[in-house]
């Protein structure tokens, strides 16, 4: 642990004076502008994220915004306990509620370690929050460089050269880096005037780890050569995002304002698109759907498969916690972990309850509806078996499959779907109404069934 004596200084107390309104009124403006609720703080107690917190907690931006701290345990070494009891203790000091993510400690891969932590620690957030969230982490100008020469040296195109964006999207809701142009030494120095402790973190100074032979190796070498690598650095991901931007412009003109559903894609609209340009065109695509990391092989890959879908059954790829499929004709992002946990079973449901399952919301509404059809109904909620067949009013038996089929639900989704009955007789599957023949059925006109399936981004 690091412990540091005040030091009274006009240089410190000035640094201090323009890093906290600097925050306090970026975040402020977030929380007005994006209708925030929630604001989260990415604590992992050393000494960025301490001094993140500390002008927070002792400037709250807007008294309608709750202030919460996360901290994420990656479970890698004994530190990782040491943090987060520093976290909790840190916590109870400053009356803030404290949620923590813990890593399995048989969850840690052999290799890419950096890319598993990050993945585990944005993925977990991403789960957890929910639209009127704002998620602040302590990144600063430092570790911008650090990423510019990472992804230079990945060989990145235009995205990944652009740095790390102040403001993005995360699940649901927002991420943002309000100290992302403040220097490294301006933020010791608010610690030190303030008297703050952290914790430093000794995989910080493993050599195995690319960032940290970027900060020990790379970046002394370069400051060395007088030259003003940052400076140009800078000037090379402003010139990047320029170029992103018109990409984005581009995808927006040309697929995104022509889709009728935003949950998939038309692969008509991307086969139009330049070759030239369509690597660039579908990354920005699958960025709208929160693929940020994904390198080119993967871009290619999905480029074939789209070439080639007719010939494939249902292909798909992986990326991070996505899957990318493609069925007929369309490109669909899918949250990985959308599956239930155990096998759906069937259950009564009483009509003036919604059902919230793992995987979606079933409620049940209509319009202009008599006092009569407004009454309770009960119904029965099935789920879907293999090979099964089932009787439609006035019609023959006719397999699922096939009904799933006329009505373009895709096979993944199958399994999720509600299969609804009343007095035995099929009303409906999910959200779409199954009307009868007979009069009797005669207000399923009426009828909506509201059903939200979580499977989409």
């Amino acid at each position: 642990m690091v412990a540091l004596p005040i030091i009274n200084s006009n240089n410190f107390k000035s640094v201090q004076d323009r890093i906290v309104p600097q925050v306090r009124d970026t975040v402020a403006e977030l929380v007005e502008s994006h209708s925030i609720e929630n604001i989260y703080v990415c604590l992992s107690g050393g000494m960025d994220s301490v001094c993140l917190l500390e002008i927070l907690s002792a400037n709250h931006p807007l008294n309608s915004a709750s202030l919460n701290i996360i901290h994420v345990n990656h479970n890698l070494s004994s530190h990782g306990c040491d943090a987060e009891k520093f976290c909790k203790t840190l916590a109870i000091k400053k009356n803030i509620p404290l949620i923590v993510f813990r890593a399995p400690p048989e969850s840690t891969p052999e290799k890419s370690i950096e890319e598993w932590a990050r993945n585990f620690r944005y993925e977990s957030i991403s789960r957890f929050i929910r639209k009127s969230s704002l998620v602040l982490t302590a990144h600063h100008a430092r570790d911008q460089t650090e990423t510019l020469i990472h992804h230079i040296i990945r060989g990145s195109g235009p995205y990944g050269l652009s740095g790390m964006p102040r403001l993005r999207k995360i699940g649901e809701g927002w991420l943002f880096r309000p100290l992302l142009d403040v220097s490294r030494e301006k933020i010791q120095n608010f610690c030190e005037t303030n008297n703050l402790r952290w914790l430093e973190d000794p995989a910080n100074q493993e050599p195995r780890f690319l960032r940290n032979k970027i900060r020990k190796l790379i970046i002394p070498k370069l400051e060395d050569t007088g030259a003003q690598f940052e400076v140009n650095l800078k000037k090379m991901a402003e010139i990047q995002r320029t170029l992103a931007s018109y990409i984005d412009d581009l995808t927006e003109k040309k697929i995104i304002a022509r889709l009728n559903d935003r949950k998939n894609i038309p692969l008509s609209l991307l086969t139009d698109i330049d070759d030239k340009m369509k690597i660039f065109v579908l990354q920005s695509v699958l960025r709208r759907f929160g693929v940020y990391k994904i390198g080119r092989k993967k871009l290619e890959e999905i480029l074939r498969q789209i070439v080639e879908a007719k010939r494939m059954k249902l292909p798909s790829i992986d990326v991070d916690d996505r899957v990318i499929k493609i069925h007929k004709g369309s490109l669909f992002v899918l949250k990985k972990f959308i599956y239930y946990e155990k096998k759906p079973e069937q259950q009564l449901w009483n009509s003036t309850d919604m059902v919230d399952f793992s995987w979606g919301t079933l409620r049940y509404s209509g319009h202009g509806l008599n006092s009569d059809i407004k009454k309770t109904r009960e119904f029965l909620i099935k789920f879907r078996k293999e090979g099964e067949k089932i009787n439609l009013e006035g019609r023959r038996r006719k397999k699922l499959k096939k009904l799933f089929q006329e009505l373009a639900i895709p096979p993944w989704e199958r399994p999720l779907i509600p299969i609804i009955y009343e007095s035995g007789e099929l009303v409906a599957l999910g959200g779409v109404s199954v009307k009868g023949q007979e009069n009797k059925y005669d207000y399923l006109k009426n009828i909506i069934f509201d059903w939200k399936i979580y499977y989409s981004v």
